[in-house]
């Protein structure tokens, strides 16, 4: 799912350039350089002596994959607004800050998506009742045909509220982070100025005061009377603020054309005997992945 998310967020980024890209060495070359950088960030001790040379080879390999591609819509004097890159280029922005826009959309769109996608699929094989009703909504707004132009959506009112809720039990983000810009007092806590504050989305999301039976997977949790009984901040998959992911509205877009392919099609149901246990790393994994069985939605 990451690296088809990842191929997806290409398209939006980098156009139809015709430049060999290797969807999972970017993925891989990503969680190098966040693995890196974060661990000098907070100073976590390196457990692989070769982590800081391995970082900056996945660095440059990110950086030269976007150049071409850059170079690319150049060459063929290309500046629509097609894709981000030609957005860009049409704004006479410099290479350098092309380069650093969309790798951080990339960055920020891929790792999410692909996680949102996989925790909601994981939710609906543990809840047939759920999937069906889905399955019923998407033939129903989509009839014959196999995806939804960005109209549907809207009506696929449904798929948003299991969406939504997934992210509410497994946000993709597991965390946000602030610096306070003065002395704080918090309970019996007292926070000095400069301090990195994390907070961990699962403690809003769980919270029983607004969420009844928290961890029970409830997408009516999300209809619009339920939501206007709680407080805006209760729910932050995307963090709060102006710090707040900006990509928030093209990643929600994507994971709901990606399920709305998929469970068109596809129904997908637990593996048998494989236990799925959720790690906080950048984002929200699961160890040893999510194992499925896949037989066809007829």
């Amino acid at each position: 799912m990451t690296a088809l998310s990842l191929r997806m967020i290409c398209g939006f980024a980098l156009g139809d350039a015709d430049i060999d890209t290797d969807a999972d060495r970017v993925v891989a070359a990503f969680e190098d350089v966040l693995t890196e950088h974060l661990g000098r960030l907070y100073q976590v001790p390196r457990a692989d002596p070769r982590s800081a040379e391995r970082a900056d080879e996945a660095l440059a390999y990110l950086r030269a994959t976007v150049d071409r591609v850059v170079a690319a819509h150049r060459s063929t004097g290309r500046t629509d607004r097609s894709d981000l890159i030609g957005a860009l280029l049409e704004a006479g922005e410099s290479p350098a800050r092309i380069r650093d826009t969309v790798m951080v959309t990339l960055l920020a769109a891929h790792h999410t998506t692909g996680v949102a996608v996989s925790w909601t699929l994981h939710l609906l094989g543990r809840d047939p009742d759920a999937a069906d009703r889905v399955a019923a909504e998407l033939d129903q707004v989509l009839g014959e045909r196999a995806a939804p132009d960005y109209g549907d959506l809207r009506r696929l009112t449904y798929l948003d509220r299991v969406l939504k809720e997934s992210m509410r039990l497994f946000p993709p983000g597991p965390y946000g982070a602030r610096e306070t810009t003065e002395d704080l007092v918090l309970g019996p806590y007292e926070i000095p100025a400069g301090t990195t504050v994390f907070y961990p989305f699962w403690a809003v999301h769980l919270n029983p005061e607004h969420w009844p039976e928290p961890e029970r997977f409830d997408p009516e949790r999300f209809t619009p009377q339920e939501v206007a009984k709680r407080p805006r901040l209760a729910y932050v998959p995307f963090g709060i603020g102006p710090r707040s992911c900006e990509g928030a509205a093209l990643a929600t877009v994507e994971a709901q054309l990606v399920l709305a392919v998929l469970l068109k099609r596809l129904r997908f149901l637990p593996a048998p005997g494989r236990e799925v246990t959720p790690v906080e790393r950048f984002v929200l994994w699961a160890r040893d992945g999510i194992r499925m069985t896949v037989p066809r939605n007829f």
